[in-house]
């Protein structure tokens, strides 16, 4: 093997250990799979409603839905997982009763196959979440023995049995499965039990799970397990369709309070309003006001146009004064005036004056013709005197007349000012009074619509939440997967096989290889014996490495060489014997030193030693004693006793010309080398060599426990006969 994957070579020869692991851990996982109980899952889908739309193409429910949050898919799930909607489900679908046939292994729960259906009441606490057994007889009769007193109590199908007030129970046979299924045994062990709404809840929550799809998608997925696949689907569907119905009851509930509410509000507003309007009307009538706005306007614009007249008229009397101041000054020469026709835009002045001027002009012509006294000229004069009088009393009037007018004028503009007294004080009250009145009225008419979508949404028992798909009852179980326990089963027993092998090949770590003697000793390896198993090998192999050692002159003619292992059956017999064989074949006279008495051969000569007799002997005499046993003889071989059992051993590594340590590759330990080395520098051991026995032998481990199977079976052979 490449020496990259040398390390491999431990679970390459325990490899029928990980694969028998591994097929024992696949049929103990089938027989756990064949008891436990799988678990059926089924899913159902729900449809939050939209906070933004509510139900298609309405917004109706904007104010008053009681569920509308941007956050509230989290709450929703929580609302799901409630026990409140929990326990209403459990109490819809007869979850809590339970009933089971009971197997020589194992109890199934029936369902849709139960041979009767249980209808219980259980008053005593302490029987809940207890098996009651049932008995079933045939058809007609049953027998209930209560759990731990072990009392029993004969009952009939469709009658109610009552057992000391504390069990009220009533089984009723299902005829419709009995007429379906003609081969069903009806008459068994049955385990009746009632759970409590504790044990119920438990069990769902457990077994349930809801999870959006999606983040910030207001889509649930409500997932339940159950052995029963029936009651998982059955489960799902109606936690969904009682959740739904939760959220109309309490939109229901929202609407009918808040319309409750807004009707006593709208009584107590309607009441306020009217006094608003009492109020107000009492507030005109006291200071006759019809329409204060428009009143006030028709006051101001009278006022404004009888200031405009006094204005006129100031500025007529003003001219008429000063034209009359003008006429005073200038009484004398009347005729040189020259009036300001300003303050005379009347046709009559315009008139009198143009026939002054014309008088003026024909006396200034007659004077002319005529004297001064004549008759023509005091006739003009006469005249003139005439309108010129006339002309002077009229401005006179005028101005009288005039003076009345402003006086007038300014009277009424006192009188109508006198109107805007106490005004804004009015005003004040007035939008008061009004202020009031449109708030009452418009927080009016805000309840009354508010009271009319209440109402609307009272009488409409529609819900925004819809199921989007329903449970199905599952073909095949989700847990537990078998090809996962199977293959978690092998993998384990893989890995804790190889685990097993790794830590008794550490504890017991064998020198294995070549590289591992090169890096735990400095004693070279002289040659390497593979596992030889015909007698032709043995012969190649042996007859090569003692042309090779004879030629190398690690082992000379005349010189002792010891063969010597750490314990017995390490090798060293076995190489003693076939390098003996080997030079006795080349021709040589071979003389074999052993302390084993099994040692025997007629190819060459063998002398047994005893270890016992070299107890008195000094180091000398014990060499002598083997130099004179080695006279003779072209090469003497020394099998030694094992390193590990007898001193003896160390004093003959000492004596001998040349020293194999062989070192079996499945045997030998790895910490025994630094002991060798040990004894080498400390007894300054000569000329010592390694022979590495069994290189790249790999045994199958069920060969070598056959063999070890064997000769525990011979042993107990021999005995039994001894015996």
């Amino acid at each position: 093997m490449n020496t990259q994957f040398i390390f491999l070579r431990p679970y390459l020869r325990g490899m029928p250990i990980i694969v028998l692991s591994m097929m024992i851990a696949v049929v103990c996982a089938k027989k756990y799979l064949s008891y436990v109980t799988p678990m059926y899952q089924s899913i159902a889908k729900i449809k939050l409603a939209d906070i933004q739309e509510g139900t298609t193409g309405s917004n109706l429910f904007k104010d008053l839905d009681v569920f509308a949050s941007s956050n509230k898919i989290q709450g929703e799930i929580e609302v799901i997982k409630s026990k409140e909607i929990i326990l209403r489900t459990i109490n819809r679908i007869d979850y809590k009763t339970r009933v089971s046939r009971i197997g020589k292994l194992k109890s199934s729960i029936l369902y849709t196959e139960r041979p009767f259906d249980a209808d219980v009441l259980i008053l005593n606490k302490e029987l809940l979440d207890r098996n009651l057994i049932v008995q079933v007889h045939d058809s007609l009769s049953y027998t209930l023995t209560l759990p731990e007193t072990a009392q029993s109590f004969d009952g009939l199908f469709g009658e109610t049995l009552k057992i000391d007030e504390q069990i009220h129970l009533r089984l009723g046979l299902n005829y419709e499965l009995i007429k379906k299924k003609s081969s069903l045994q009806l008459a068994d062990t049955y385990h009746l039990k009632y759970l409590s709404d504790d044990q119920a809840y438990g069990e769902v929550i457990k077994n349930l799970d809801v999870v959006s799809t999606e983040k910030d998608v207001a889509v649930l997925k409500i997932i339940f397990k159950n052995e029963v696949p029936e009651i998982a689907a059955i489960f799902a569907n109606t936690l969904a369709e009682v959740y739904i119905e939760d959220y109309i009851e309490m939109k229901y509930q929202a609407a009918k309070v808040t319309s409750d509410f807004l009707s006593k509000q709208i009584a107590n507003v309607y009441s306020k309003l009217n006094a608003s309007e009492n109020k107000i009307e009492q507030f005109k009538d006291d200071k006759n006001i019809i329409n204060l706005r428009q009143e006030t306007e028709t006051d101001l614009r009278k006022i404004a146009q009888l200031k405009i007249q006094q204005t006129n008229v100031k500025m007529s009397l003003e001219a008429i004064e000063e034209l009359n101041t003008y006429i005073e000054e200038g009484k004398a020469n009347f005729l040189d005036l020259a009036p300001n026709f300003e303050a005379f835009t009347d046709l009559l002045s315009t008139e009198m004056i143009k026939k002054i001027k014309t008088l003026q002009s024909e006396k200034t012509d007659l004077l002319l013709t005529y004297k001064s006294g004549s008759n023509e000229v005091k006739s003009v004069d006469e005249k003139i005197s005439f309108y010129t009088t006339y002309f002077i009393e009229s401005i006179n009037n005028t101005k009288e007349n005039l003076q009345v007018k402003f006086k007038n004028l300014s009277d009424d503009i006192s009188l109508a000012e006198q109107s805007f007294i106490g005004l804004p004080q009015k005003e004040k009250m007035l939008v008061i009074l009004e202020r009031e009145f449109k708030l009452n009225e418009s927080s009016y008419m805000f309840l009354n619509e508010k009271k009319i979508e209440a109402d609307i949404a009272k009488a409409a028992k529609l819900s925004f939440h819809r199921v989007l798909t329903k449970a199905a009852s599952a073909k095949m179980p989700v847990s537990p997967n078998r090809t996962i326990i199977v293959l978690v089963a092998a993998v384990l027993a893989m890995f804790g096989s190889i685990l097993l092998i790794f830590i008794v090949h550490s504890l017991k770590e064998r020198v294995s290889t070549i590289s591992n003697i090169e890096k735990n000793s400095l004693i070279p390896v002289l040659y390497r014996t593979p596992r030889l198993r015909k007698p032709l090998q043995f012969s190649q192999h042996f007859q090569k490495q003692a042309l090779t050692l004879d030629m190398s002159q690690v082992i000379k003619k005349k010189e002792i060489t010891g063969v010597t292992s750490m314990k017995d059956k390490h090798g060293s017999f076995f190489h003693t014997r076939h390098l003996a064989n080997a030079l006795h074949t080349q021709g040589h006279s071979v003389l074999v030193l052993s302390f084993d008495y099994e040692f025997q051969s007629e190819t060459f000569q063998v002398v047994h030693l005893n270890s016992k007799d070299f107890i008195d002997f000094s180091f000398d005499k014990i060499q002598q004693y083997i130099c004179d046993l080695s006279k003779g003889y072209d090469y003497v071989l020394l099998k030694n006793e094992p390193l590990h059992s007898n001193f003896i051993s160390v004093v003959l590594m000492q004596i001998v010309d040349c020293n194999l340590i062989v070192i079996d590759a499945r045997k030998t330990l790895l910490k025994d080398l630094p002991k060798i080395d040990s004894i080498k520098e400390k007894y300054h051991v000569k000329h010592m060599h390694y022979v590495f026995n069994n290189d790249a032998y790999n045994p199958n481990i069920i060969v070598e426990c056959w063999k070890i199977g064997k000769k525990l079976l011979r042993l107990l052979m021999k005995n039994s006969r001894n015996a």
